[in-house]
């Protein structure tokens, strides 16, 4: 049995919180999960913006005034969809009064939804999914401060009107250090050319030298209609550190991919 903080933020990193402090006692946790019942109120309500679940823990079970840790990092809140399903539509040939309809006496049976709010044929037009593979290696050090496009790892994607994108970028970074060196690599998102989301990965090489860290990074944004370029890129985090070789093409370990997936509200 554990205690629990929970809170919600509006950014992986800092940011200002979305809702108020949820403690919960005594949670029974099996092998590491849980579930527990969470409601933020109107935090969460058609806002379509990015939240995480910043959660503390510390033992339950009479743990007193025991300070609670925070787990890093903060976890993403991803949207998920939910369909109908029309009994009699799977024998219906046609429905044309249910396409001109203002009014439906059936949404009753739905929770009250109206006859505007019923998803069409063409509702999920422009929807995609596309994942970009890294085709070669990028060496990181002093000599390169900025941040470099890491090979392969960028999309260009038509976006329409009323649609968001979610992100998804992981892949590796070998530090070239020797024992008891480190290597501090910057890894960040970019949409249009600005950085929407950063994530810094340090790299100890001890007890071995030649260490491998790995990145993740996912981000949800709504986006004007039209095309966008987004990229993952790199750089040196830290003066005094190692040299690193980033999403090598042709080490599946270190492979970097982004994934970009084009979402119809």
């Amino acid at each position: 049995q554990f205690d629990l903080q929970v809170q919600a933020f509006e950014t992986e990193i800092g940011g200002a919180a979305q809702s108020g402090l949820i403690s919960l006692e005594n949670v029974q946790v099996a092998n590491g999960i849980f579930t527990v019942p969470l409601f933020f109120g109107s935090s969460f309500t058609n806002n379509f913006k990015a939240r995480f679940l910043e959660i503390g823990v510390r033992p339950g079970s009479g743990s007193g005034n025991d300070p609670f840790t925070v787990l890093t990092p903060r976890q993403p809140i991803t949207s998920v969809p939910y369909a109908i399903n029309a009994q009699n539509a799977v024998t219906a040939t046609t429905a044309t009064t249910a396409i001109t309809a203002t009014t439906a006496t059936n949404t009753t049976q739905l929770g009250g939804i109206t006859a505007a709010n019923y998803l069409t044929g063409s509702s999920n037009f422009g929807q995609n999914v596309t994942t970009a593979i890294g085709t070669n290696s990028l060496i990181i050090n002093q000599t390169l401060p900025g941040y470099t496009l890491i090979p392969g790892l960028t999309q260009t994607v038509n976006v329409p009107a009323n649609s968001a994108i979610q992100l998804t970028t992981d892949g590796g970074i070998l530090s070239s250090g020797a024992v008891n060196t480190y290597s501090v690599v910057d890894i960040a998102l970019y949409v249009d050319g600005a950085a929407v989301a950063q994530r810094r990965i340090v790299i100890a090489n001890n007890p071995l030298p030649a260490s491998v860290g790995n990145w993740n990074i996912s981000f949800g944004q709504t986006l004007a209609a039209g095309n966008h370029t987004i990229e993952v890129r790199a750089r040196h985090g830290l003066n005094g550190s190692a040299e690193s070789n980033i999403s090598s093409g042709s080490d599946p370990l270190l492979r970097g991919q982004l994934t970009v997936a084009v979402i119809k509200k």
